[in-house]
């Protein structure tokens, strides 16, 4: 976050995996909310700033409907990659799952022993996020940063469901985490090459876990271009809460 008091009102944060995972120094910038539209000077300010500190890439989403916000990003540089949608399970204490998907899996936590086969999942399932659907980005950097994110997940004993077969191995896996007392976001999930039919069964028994628990409302966020997962989550009842545009700006073929 911006603590120097430079672009006052103005915030990003520099996440310190990506360079390790994504091979790139990223910034992530978040704006100030509606109706703020960043000025011409600011946006180069802040990409002076981004040239100071050695970022390679920075990051933004914005609301869809700020369109101002948008096309002044876009006309001082910044690409387009992206249209995210966040999507919530507003009340699953009285939820309860459609026929088509309740069909009870054993669930269980991983563990450190599950971390090489979690990873060879994210190795072959994920195409669709801002990392993968920006052309600037080579697959194999977007595929480490979702083999770090769940390598990072483990090591910081987030909760990691799976599901496997007789033979041990990881059919589905789920990162999530706690955002409040009683809500929950679903973080980075996932089924094996072949077991993409089990998505919707995976999640509504991890839902119905989380229902026993307490939880109240669950959250997460899906790529507009992963149909799969949006017909996913809308069987299984969740809403449309939020739409966002995604930008990146490259600095790296600069230097």
């Amino acid at each position: 976050m911006d603590s120097s008091g430079e672009l006052e009102g103005w915030e990003w944060s520099d996440p310190s995996w990506d360079p390790a995972t994504l091979g790139l120094t990223t910034r992530e910038l978040t704006l100030p909310g509606a109706p703020f539209v960043p000025d011409a000077a600011s946006l180069k300010e802040f990409d002076a700033l981004c040239r100071r500190d050695g970022i390679d890439l920075a990051v933004a989403r914005v609301d869809a409907d700020r369109q101002a916000a948008a096309g002044r990003l876009q006309g001082s540089g910044w690409h387009y990659v992206e249209t995210a949608m966040d999507f919530a399970l507003r009340r699953l204490a009285k939820w309860t799952p459609d026929r088509s998907v309740d069909r009870p899996l054993a669930l269980q936590e991983a563990t450190a022993g599950d971390q090489a086969k979690l990873e060879a999942i994210c190795d072959t399932v994920f195409n669709h996020g801002r990392f993968f659907e920006d052309p600037r980005i080579e697959r194999d950097r977007a595929r480490a940063r979702q083999r770090g994110w769940v390598r990072g997940a483990i090591e910081a004993a987030m909760p990691v469901v799976v599901h496997k077969d007789a033979s041990g191995d990881i059919l589905c896996f789920m990162v999530y985490e706690s955002t409040g007392p009683d809500e929950v976001s679903l973080q980075l999930g996932g089924s094996a090459q072949g077991y993409g039919f089990l998505t919707a069964i995976f999640i509504a028994n991890l839902l119905k876990d989380l229902k026993e628990q307490g939880v109240k409302r669950v959250t997460a966020r899906v790529s507009a271009a992963n149909i799969g997962i949006i017909n996913c989550y809308t069987t299984l009842d969740f809403s449309l809460t939020r739409t966002l545009v995604g930008f990146h700006k490259h600095y790296l073929a600069e230097r």
